[in-house]
C-alpha cells in the first residue's frame, strides 16, 4: 500500500498502517513540511498512548520505539526541530517514555526469574561473599557444570548477575537487577499512563488534522 502523508486521514494511518508503510511514505517525502509531521505526530501519539493505556507487551514497544529511532535519527535532528512544534525533540520524548515502561517491564521480568529454581539461592551466595568464583558456586548449589551455566546465562541476560574472567575462572557478582533488600516493597499497581508517564502531557489530547 502507497501513501500519501499530506492528503491521508491520520486516524486511519493511526489504526491501520504498519511500519514498513510508514517509512515508505516517509522515504518518499521530497522535503519535511509541517502537514507530514503532523499526520505522523498524531500516528505516534495515538499508538503511545494506546499501548500505554493497553499495558502493551515488550516487543509491541520496542516496535514503535525502533521506528521512531529509524525516523527521528540524528541527522534529521535540524530539520525536523525547524517545524512547529520541534518534532524531533518531541518524538525524542516519546522514545524516552516507551524506553521507561521497557525498562521497567524488563525488571518485572527479572523479579519472576527470582522463582526459577537455583535462581534465589545462587544470589544468596553471591550476596553473603560479594564475588565468588563459577566453580565454587556450583558446589555451594549441588548443580553440575551445564545445569550451573544455563542458570546463569538467564540470570545475566536479565541483568542478575555479573560475570568477569579473572585467570582462568569466571568471578560472579551482583548486576543491577539483582534484589540487594531482603524484603523489597511490593510494587503498586500501575497507574493511568497520564500519571504514570507525565512526559506525555500536553500529547494526551488528540486531535487528527
Amino acid at each position: 500500500m502507497t501513501i500519501d502523508l499530506v492528503y491521508c486521514d491520520p486516524a486511519e494511518l493511526a489504526d491501520h498502517a504498519d511500519f514498513d508503510t510508514l517509512e515508505r511514505a516517509i522515504d518518499a517525502l521530497d522535503s519535511w513540511e509541517a502537514r507530514p509531521a503532523e499526520v505522523l505526530d498524531f500516528v505516534y501519539r495515538s499508538r503511545l498512548i494506546r499501548l500505554l493505556q493497553e499495558r502493551a507487551p515488550l516487543e509491541r514497544l520496542r516496535e514503535l520505539n525502533d521506528h521512531l529511532g529509524r525516523v527521528a535519527h540524528r541527522g534529521r535532528r535540524a530539520v525536523l526541530d525547524a517545524l512547529e512544534p520541534p518534532y524531533h525533540a518531541r518524538w525524542t520524548t516519546y522514545r524516552e517514555i516507551l524506553e521507561d515502561r521497557i525498562a521497567a517491564l524488563d525488571s518485572a521480568a527479572s523479579d519472576r526469574l527470582l522463582d526459577y529454581a537455583h535462581v534465589a539461592e545462587a544470589l544468596a551466595s553471591i550476596g553473603e561473599a560479594g564475588e565468588i568464583g563459577q566453580k565454587k558456586l556450583g558446589e555451594a548449589l549441588g548443580l553440575s557444570k551445564p545445569n550451573l551455566t544455563r542458570v546463569l546465562k538467564l540470570m545475566e541476560a536479565n541483568e542478575l548477575i555479573e560475570r568477569r574472567r579473572a585467570g582462568r575462572e569466571n568471578r560472579i557478582a551482583l548486576g543491577l537487577n539483582a534484589p540487594r533488600d531482603p524484603e523489597p516493597p511490593a510494587a503498586d499497581d500501575p497507574a493511568e499512563p497520564s500519571d504514570e508517564y507525565p512526559r506525555l502531557g500536553r500529547f494526551l489530547t488528540l486531535r487528527a488534522a
